[in-house]
């Protein structure tokens, strides 16, 4: 998750192409999206990030920017993702020059402190994401605010007709894609049980 209230993870640009260096997991266990493949309302033509730090350079120097030595990205992560902040840390630093210090830590981070933060959620059944991604919920964890998302957002939990929310969904999927609030890594595996 990028902390889109801070510069430069503020702009759109920047996210695509720190998303864009780093190496993701096989096609079998990688996620494009906040929605699971087994959802009805998944998306499988969202922009995918695949790794292209050629193209990730280019993007960073249209942008102009320029790492300022003594600000280094504060990437926090869970302890059982540490494996993830050391490959971003790696990649970011092998691919794009950029520097950036772990932070291990057993809890979500305060929206001051972090700059990038690796977490993970549960995917409930029901694709409705309003609050984990609309601007004025407390779970909004990146701080994104797109008028846009919140307006899907919006629409999706007051349509009742299936086909009409698999669009919003799906549309909405294509939205986040486009503004990389975060890079989708992969989905944990999770277990149903049920009795007989």
């Amino acid at each position: 998750f990028f902390n889109t209230r801070k510069e430069p993870f503020s702009s759109k640009r920047i996210r695509q192409a720190l998303a864009y260096a780093i190496k993701k997991p096989g096609k079998k266990d990688r996620a494009i999206s906040p929605i699971a493949p087994s959802s009805w309302a998944y998306n499988s033509r969202v922009k995918t990030y695949d790794f292209d730090p050629d193209h990730a350079k280019e993007m960073l120097e249209e942008e102009g920017w320029q790492q300022e030595e003594n600000q280094p990205i504060q990437i926090y992560c869970l302890p059982e993702l540490m494996e993830w902040a050391d490959n971003a840390k790696r990649d970011w630093e092998e691919n794009l020059g950029l520097k950036s210090e772990i932070h291990v830590s057993s809890f979500v981070p305060n929206k001051e402190e972090f700059d990038v933060f690796l977490g993970f959620g549960i995917i409930p059944p029901d694709p409705d994401q309003y609050p984990i991604w609309h601007s004025t919920q407390q779970g909004n964890l990146t701080g994104i605010n797109s008028p846009r998302i919140d307006q899907l957002l919006e629409k999706g939990r007051k349509t009742f007709d299936l086909t009409e929310r698999k669009k919003i969904y799906i549309d909405f999927q294509q939205t986040l894609s486009e503004e990389s609030p975060a890079i989708f890594l992969y989905y944990p595996p999770s277990y149903t049980i049920s009795r007989q």
